[in-house]
């Protein structure tokens, strides 16, 4: 019985590669097949108005990638095999949730005929691709976008009646969007790796 149980466990241990599963870190075999082994990450590029985001994402994607060990991460395109190239597509808020002024607390204090809104929702787009790297000349290998979002709560003061406060807002709008990004950019690791 002990050596039917050991046999059952090694079949399905040594069974699983060939149905897609394997243990991350020791390499991939596609990609070495394929003859990428090095990889170049541009910097990326900014289309929203929230300055210096891209350089965050870049820090994050880079940190995932080079987590994975399943290519070399290196500083130009002159050593890669493929190049990695992606841009922040979107990076805003959208007001969620709204209601009048005079319902905010203290109540009766607000116009009714002014809208604010309680709860805003962080928005995250952002498209990459990885193009193999031949001497200029780039042949595609995969690309997507990404797009992720994150409700938070506004902060409503009626100092100003009927205004909500704009610096809180977009500081919680930013710390939304770093945990956006962590998740995307590991999404992104994933998914581009998932499809050697």
């Amino acid at each position: 019985m002990r050596f039917l149980c050991f046999s059952a466990a090694c079949l399905l241990f040594l069974g699983a590669p060939g149905c897609g599963y394997r243990l991350r870190g020791g390499g991939n075999p596609t990609l070495r097949r394929e003859g990428i082994q090095n990889v170049y990450i541009r910097p990326l590029k900014n289309k929203s108005a929230l300055l210096g985001l891209e350089t965050s994402l870049y820090s994050t994607l880079l940190q995932k990638l080079s987590a994975q060990r399943l290519v070399h991460i290196v500083n130009s395109e002159a050593e890669a095999d493929a190049v990695l190239v992606g841009t922040v597509e979107q990076a805003d808020m959208a007001g969620d949730a709204p209601t009048t002024s005079d319902l905010l607390p203290p109540l009766g204090t607000g116009r009714s005929d002014v809208i604010v809104f309680t709860q805003y929702r962080a928005l995250l787009t952002c498209s990459f691709s990885l193009s193999r790297s031949n001497k200029g000349v780039s042949s595609p290998l995969w690309s997507s976008t990404f797009s992720r979002s994150k409700a938070f709560g506004a902060n409503t003061q009626l100092a100003s009646l009927g205004t909500t406060s704009h610096l809180i807002n977009e500081s919680e709008l930013r710390r939304s969007i770093r945990e956006l990004s962590e998740i995307m950019m590991a999404e992104v690791n994933d998914t581009m790796f998932d499809l050697f």
